[in-house]
C-alpha cells in the first residue's frame, strides 16, 4: 500500500534519489525478512521529506534476521548479496543530514519492521 502526502514535487533531485535508494532497501528487506502487507507512506511535512515502510510480521525478529534483533542479517554467504542494508540506509540518511530509525516493532500480527527516515529538503550548512 502506498500513502502520498503532500507535494512530492517539492523534493530537489538530490534528495529524491537517495529516497528513492532508501524506499528500495526498504521494501526489499520487508518483502525479504518480513512477512504480510507492506506499507510506505512519503510525505513531504514543512521543509522535510518524510519515509516509512512498514511491515505487521507474523514471526520473530530472530527468526527472520538469523538469530540477531539489532536489524543485521548473519549468515550471509559469498558474492554481492544486493544493497548496504540498514547500514546504507544510514549512510545516506547522514550525508543528508536526515534521521533514520529502522527496526522491529511489535503488533497484534507478529513482530513486524519499520523504516523511518526523515530527510530535510534543504542543506543545512
Amino acid at each position: 500500500m502506498l500513502r502520498e502526502v503532500g507535494d512530492l514535487s517539492r523534493v530537489p533531485a538530490v534528495v529524491s534519489r537517495e529516497a528513492y535508494r532508501i524506499v528500495q532497501e526498504a521494501l526489499t528487506n520487508a518483502i525479504k525478512h518480513g512477512h504480510g502487507p507492506v506499507r510506505l507512506t512519503a510525505a513531504v511535512e514543512g521543509d522535510d521529506l518524510r519515509l516509512e515502510v512498514t511491515n505487521d510480521g507474523g514471526r520473530s525478529a530472530r527468526a527472520r534476521t538469523g538469530g540477531r534483533t539489532d536489524g543485521r542479517t548473519g549468515g550471509q554467504t559469498g558474492g554481492r548479496t544486493g544493497g548496504r542494508g540498514v547500514a546504507g540506509m544510514r549512510e545516506r540518511v547522514r550525508l543528508l543530514r536526515g534521521e533514520l530509525d529502522a527496526g522491529p516493532t511489535e503488533s497484534a500480527a507478529g513482530t513486524g519492521w519499520r523504516v523511518a527516515a526523515r530527510l530535510p529538503l534543504r542543506s543545512h550548512s
